[in-house]
């Protein structure tokens, strides 16, 4: 197992290629922050500044994981690159494990050290939210991330060129939306007709994303290591 995702030099790759992208999650987060240190007084903040970032992170995690995702494979083939790598003695599982791995480094890297720091805020600020609620958030968010990073990147082994992997990628995530916040408003009634919290819900949810973005990641690292390219 360890053999099939440690290759150093197939991982600096990956992050030579993904630094781009952790600079722009880098200024739209930092502009996200502007934001809400614009609105620090503001009674629409009561509720805490780290459950607000949650939802801003949370619209910005699944966009940036599909967009992130669809040319990690998709991009080189087009470029004639991958043919390329895959005559270097690495193994495909390696190079699959080393896009998706670095990818979600970039994805989350930004989002919970800014995350963590306005968690700080609201702390000092004697606006305490409710840590375990706020942790499940975090891994929720990196949970749907995950999710959306791997299915991106295994529509990007069939795509033939980034364009196209796009589209395909951003309609699978319009649908996964409708349906998460179909999930959604199904979770807050229940929260309602019971009248109890619905964390431990919660939590099993982010379990089965989880469950799920490591099919599709073994799905698509088995796909690409047989695929013809």
């Amino acid at each position: 197992m360890i053999q099939n995702i440690v290759s150093p030099g197939i991982w600096y790759k990956e992050w030579k290629a993904v630094r781009f992208k952790l600079m722009i999650l880098s200024v739209v987060y930092g502009f996200v922050s502007l934001l809400l240190l614009q609105n620090t007084n503001s009674t629409y903040y009561s509720m805490g500044l780290s459950n607000t970032w949650l939802g801003y992170g949370l619209v910005i995690t699944i966009i940036g994981g599909v967009l992130g995702g669809v040319d990690l494979i998709a991009e080189e083939k087009a470029t004639g690159t991958l043919s390329f790598l895959l005559t270097k003695p690495v193994s495909r599982p390696q190079i699959y494990a080393a896009k998706i791995g670095v990818m979600l480094v970039a994805l989350f890297a930004p989002f919970v050290g800014v995350g963590f720091l306005w968690l700080s805020f609201d702390m000092l600020h004697g606006n305490r939210p409710q840590l375990d609620e706020v942790l499940i958030g975090f891994a929720g968010v990196m949970a749907i991330g995950t999710f959306m990073t791997c299915m991106s990147c295994l529509i990007s082994i069939f795509a033939a060129t980034t364009v196209r992997a796009m589209l395909f990628g951003l309609g699978a995530m319009s649908g996964l939306v409708m349906t998460f916040l179909g999930a959604m408003a199904i979770a807050n009634g229940l929260r309602w007709y019971m009248g109890a919290s619905i964390k431990p819900l919660t939590l099993a949810a982010v379990l089965i994303v989880l469950g799920l973005a490591l099919g599709l990641y073994r799905v698509g690292r088995n796909i690409f290591s047989t695929k013809e390219f």
